[in-house]
Parts: C-alpha cells; structure tokens; sequence
C-alpha cells in the first residue's frame, strides 16, 4: 500500500496550480488521527518546498506562475477565493453588501471588497478584503433575487454617494416593477425575515406602485404603532412616507 505522505504528493501534484483545497479533501474516507498527522506532517514539507501554500488553518493554496513573468505567487487572490467558496457552498450563497449595490445598478463606485451571504459563514479574509455574512434565511436558486432586493432596501443608507429615497427609487424603477403579483408574494414572503422598518419601506414602495393591497398586506406584520426614521430626499414614495401611513417618517426637512 503506497504511504499516504506520497500519496498527499500525487494528489498535490495534479491539482492545477492557483487553485484553493481544503483538508479534508485530501484526508481518505474514515480516517484517524494518525492519518489526520501524516497529511498535515507532509503538507508541512511541501510548504517548506514552496509546492503549496497555507492561507489559514485546513486551507491551502497551490501557488501558480505569475503571466509574462518567472515570478510565482503564493498568496491566493480575492477572486481565486471568491471561486472556491462559491463552489464550495453551490447554490447556497449569493453576492451581497458594496458588491451587490454596484451590480444593481443603484451605484457607479465600484467596490474593492467582496461580501458573500451564507448561512453558515466562515471566518473573514481580511486581507483579500473578502467577507461573509450569515443569510438571513435558508437560500436556494429560486430566491436569490428576492434576497438581494431586500438587502438593499435594508440597506438604503449605506449605498454610497447616493441619497437614501434615490436608492429606493432606483430599486422601485429598475426591479421591484418588473415583478409579477405571484413574484410580488414571494417577495412580500421573504420579507418576514427582515427587519420591520425594511417591510415598512417595502410597503410605502407597493403603495407607490398602486399596489395597496400588497402594501396592507405589509402593513399588518409589523406593529401599528411602530415608526421608523429615514433620510428621504425627493422620493416618489414621500408624500405616503410624510404622513407616516406605512409607520415611516422622513427625517429631511
């Protein structure tokens, strides 16, 4: 039986150079805490070889020649991680925070970070500017969208450069009106895990959109007396915001 040292090697070796792995990738099926010091014990030698790299704790890099260059790289890049998790984690995470502000359209700033909503997230990379955040419920492909609306209404304020009533009429115009009533439920259905003053804002939208139904429908999950205040500029949602209908109340005057 080939050693298992020779056999983290041959494995090594054939992983395509500037891809991440992981440790248990390598370790065989059922195995033991011996085996579990003979991978980490040789992985430590191809270190000291420079034939891989170890970005943290059971995570490793296999470093990869840097183009029109003799340099080689053994420190792996935001979008090289970004890759992997996404893998990793399939269809259970999805683009979110700056990066997800400039895909919608809301700003031209482009962001230097990375944000990846998960459910069970793991620790940031700080130094590739890579970052997770716990989803705010369980994600499929199907729902992905709604997710993403809604991070953004929660977020009105933090999209730079931009006024708080811009950013919701921006998200209004280019993709709350292009749903359907059955994309509208779902909508209004994830909803139930955001925060109240998020459902607020989503209602005063439908109320906008003429759609008070939907607006009602919003406006029973949170309670009557609740009030939340926002930064509203020139908004097509401010005169229903002004008069508090919908629980929000603009702060400029």
């Amino acid at each position: 039986m080939e050693k298992i040292s020779k056999q983290v090697e041959k494995w090594v070796e054939q992983k395509r150079s500037g891809s991440v792995f992981a440790l248990e990738e390598i370790l065989p099926e059922n195995s033991g805490q011996r085996e579990y010091f003979r991978v980490i014990k040789t992985l430590s030698k191809l270190q000291r070889e420079q034939r891989v790299a170890r970005i943290r704790k059971g995570l490793y890099f296999k470093p990869e020649r840097i183009k029109f260059t003799n340099l080689t790289t053994t420190r792996a890049s935001q979008s090289t991680l970004v890759d992997y998790f996404q893998k990793k984690f399939k269809n259970k995470s999805y683009s979110t925070g700056a990066p997800l502000f400039n895909g919608m359209g809301l700003t031209e700033q482009v962001a230097t970070s990375e944000v990846l909503a998960v459910e069970n997230p793991p620790k940031n990379f700080e130094k590739q500017r890579l970052f997770f955040i716990r989803a705010k419920c369980p994600i499929n492909t199907k729902n992905v969208k709604y997710l993403q609306i809604l991070d953004c209404l929660e977020s009105v304020e933090k999209v730079p450069a931009r006024y708080p009533g811009e950013v919701v009429d921006d998200l209004m115009d280019l993709w709350i009106k292009k749903l359907t009533l059955d994309e509208c439920l779902e909508l209004i259905k994830y909803s139930m895990y955001y925060s109240s003053r998020t459902r607020a804002v989503l209602a005063s939208v439908f109320a906008t959109m003429g759609k008070t139904d939907l607006a009602k429908n919003l406006r029973s999950s949170y309670s009557v007396g609740s009030h939340f205040k926002l930064y509203f500029d020139e908004n097509k949602c401010r005169t229903l915001i002004n008069k508090g209908k919908y629980g929000i109340f603009n702060t400029c005057q």
